[in-house]
């Protein structure tokens, strides 16, 4: 019966042990503290990364001017006039079997025929 009281006391004092060290020790407020110091760290990322592209749109404005805002409806028109004109500007037309059948480029390089004689045995 001693053993079992002893046990059950040995048992208790270890688990209510950590429980009295969390008391003091509070890692909970350790955390919040480093969290604090994180989020500050990353305003003031923040705040020199958003000075930075200031100075950089600042200094393409300088460069360029301001660019004239992206025309999809124009561009898309100009790609299916384009595809309507017909085979005109298509410089790759292939024939029902799949070969190609437009206008050779001028700056082609030459085409090299190896005989059966030049073959090497």
């Amino acid at each position: 019966m001693e053993l079992v009281l002893g046990l059950i006391l040995c048992m208790t004092i270890l688990n209510i042990l950590p429980w009295i060290l969390l008391c003091f020790k509070r890692p909970d407020q350790s955390i919040h503290t480093q969290l604090k110091e994180s989020d500050s760290a990353l305003a003031q990322i923040m705040q020199v990364f958003m000075g930075k592209i200031q100075s950089l749109e600042e200094m393409a404005d300088n460069f360029g001017g301001a660019a004239a805002p992206l025309d999809f409806g124009q561009i898309i028109g100009q790609i299916l006039q384009q595809k309507m004109n017909g085979n005109m500007d298509n410089d790759y037309n292939r024939d029902s079997s799949g070969r190609y059948n437009g206008t050779q480029e001028k700056d082609s390089p030459p085409t090299l025929d190896i005989n059966k004689s030049d073959r090497i045995s």
